[in-house]
């Protein structure tokens, strides 16, 4: 999908309301022996080298008390693992799939529709990042429109997912990570 709106730009609203679509179909589907996601975001908080202990405290708290959900999840859901087929699009990567909420999932493919604009920072065009922030703002209202009932979870699930992913150690999303961090549980 991602090479596919490279080579064809005007094909980004499209694609950003094909992958909430697609998002929901996934989150539609149920399978027993998964893993669970918040068993893996646990795991994620606790050996996390970038978080302070008071952050790491609170990210596990607000945890706890989301959702377990018991619907599929693919947990790195964005457009580089939707391939375009003839026959349509086909999502790829399930290495980190698991049971859980929605509302998780669908704040991972926020987080990272949205801070990969505010990682690349200078380094890309003005219009490139527009766009990009365009993209991600018709993926989460379609998603949205199609299951209004995780509008609120997603947004809970923000500051516990940045927080899991900070121990993926990808330095230029780590400031704006803490941060999101860090605003998301100032309480």
């Amino acid at each position: 999908m991602l090479q596919d709106m490279n080579a064809r730009p005007w094909m980004i609203l499209k694609h950003a309301r094909s992958l909430a679509e697609l998002h929901v179909q996934i989150h539609r589907q149920s399978i027993t022996g998964l893993p669970f996601y918040k068993d893996r975001l646990d795991d994620d908080i606790r050996n996390n080298p970038h978080l302070s202990e008071t952050l790491r405290n609170k990210a596990l708290r607000l945890l706890a008390r989301l959702p377990q959900g018991e619907s599929v999840c693919h947990g790195d859901y964005h457009p580089e693992n939707v391939l375009i087929t003839k026959a349509g699009p086909v999502v790829i990567d399930w290495m980190t799939a698991s049971m859980g909420s929605p509302g998780a999932d669908a704040a991972r493919t926020s987080l990272i529709l949205s801070i990969g604009a505010k990682a690349a920072g200078e380094q890309v065009h003005p219009i490139i990042r527009t766009a990009i922030r365009l993209y991600h703002r018709t993926y989460i209202n379609r998603y949205r429109a199609l299951k209004p009932d995780t509008a609120t979870q997603t947004t809970r699930w923000i500051p516990v997912i940045a927080a899991a992913r900070l121990s993926e150690n990808i330095i230029p999303e780590r400031e704006a990570l803490i941060k999101i961090v860090e605003e998301g549980l100032a309480w």
